[in-house]
């Protein structure tokens, strides 16, 4: 990790904050995850443009035997087609608060990174995450307090990194790395997809 921030230029340190969450009281709770991705084959889902053009109803018929995992706003892609993950992976930028409201409610597993640049939005969601049965937090920054140390710098990343570790087969859908344009499932606010930034590429 300490790698991936001097190439990004990223300085900020996210362990100071999971410190101040646990003086708040804040639990990472845990999931299981070898319960909830008992598949041997794994499709994860990322946030492309070409994630649109995925006929996600043809996974319909198999979703018994495969482990569907949505990285961040692909979670909405496939809510909007009535299709429930069985894991969100997600540092809660490419989803609302009333989306994340949304699959607490239902109880879908869901793996959390706390870092500095969502301190807002957690602290919003903080009332449904104190209930939350089915919701893991997880750092990028030194685990301490029981907190997990992510595997993957992006939702993208720690979704492939978790398929890898429980399945023999990985699918990848909408994980364009050669696209010039950002898909529009990334953040909320996109209507469209948007210009690929430097940052993004690196």
């Amino acid at each position: 990790m300490p790698h991936i921030r001097e190439y990004l230029g990223l300085h900020d340190d996210d362990s100071a904050l999971v410190e101040k969450y646990h003086r708040m009281g804040v639990n990472p709770g845990k999931i299981d995850y070898r319960e909830i991705l008992k598949s041997a084959k794994s499709v994860c889902l990322g946030t492309g443009p070409s994630l649109e053009q995925f006929e996600v109803h043809e996974l319909e018929d198999h979703l018994d035997t495969v482990n569907l995992i949505a990285a961040d706003g692909s979670f909405r892609y496939l809510d909007h087609s009535g299709i429930t993950p069985d894991l969100i992976v997600t540092d809660i930028d490419g989803l609302t608060i009333e989306d994340m409201e949304q699959a607490i409610t239902k109880e879908i597993p869901i793996q959390i990174l706390c870092h500095g640049h969502n301190t807002e939005a957690f602290l919003k969601l903080l009332p449904s995450l104190r209930e939350a049965s089915n919701v893991e937090l997880v750092t990028q920054g030194q685990p301490i307090h029981g907190w997990h140390t992510s595997m993957g710098f992006t939702d993208g990343d720690r979704s492939v990194s978790l398929a890898s570790r429980f399945s023999s087969s990985v699918i990848l859908v909408g994980y364009d790395l050669r696209s010039e344009f950002i898909g529009k499932y990334s953040k909320p606010h996109f209507a469209v997809h948007q210009v690929m930034t430097i940052s993004k590429r690196l």
